[in-house]
């Protein structure tokens, strides 16, 4: 019996290290993937003809290359301004100082802005007194 509950254990605890793996990074679409979804999507709700299907899909795909590169450019953007503030802070903070930002913003881990875990953020509408589910 001991045996048996040992073995069902440890089959537990494999199987949860398989589990507890990183998601694979997410990559990505390249602009002509997003101009077929877009454009498959509207042939099946309206019933686009060949024509409409190719006009449609150089548009899409036009404006997908468009967004892709204000994406690049705000991204690029933003770093040079990350790179400002942390300069900034360097003329200003001593070395311990900034070894101790560092660490903060490292503790941080993955939180982001939409991260409200933890916060209160995840209160059920009757709790706020509206009554309602």
């Amino acid at each position: 019996m001991k045996k048996n509950a040992l073995m069902i254990l440890l089959a537990g605890l494999v199987s949860f290290g398989a589990f507890a793996q990183d998601k694979p990074e997410r990559k990505k679409p390249t602009p002509e993937k997003v101009a077929e979804w877009k454009t498959n999507r509207l042939k099946e709700t309206v019933g686009l003809n060949d024509d409409q299907y190719k006009k449609l899909y150089a548009f899409h795909l036009d404006k997908a290359k468009k967004d892709e590169a204000k994406r690049t450019e705000m991204h690029a953007k933003m770093k040079a301004e990350r790179a400002e503030v942390k300069k900034q802070y360097a003329s200003v903070l001593s070395p311990e100082q900034l070894k101790k930002l560092e660490a903060a913003h490292a503790d941080r881990g993955g939180k982001k802005r939409g991260d409200f875990k933890g916060r209160g953020g995840e209160k059920k509408r009757s709790e706020h007194g509206t009554g309602r589910k």
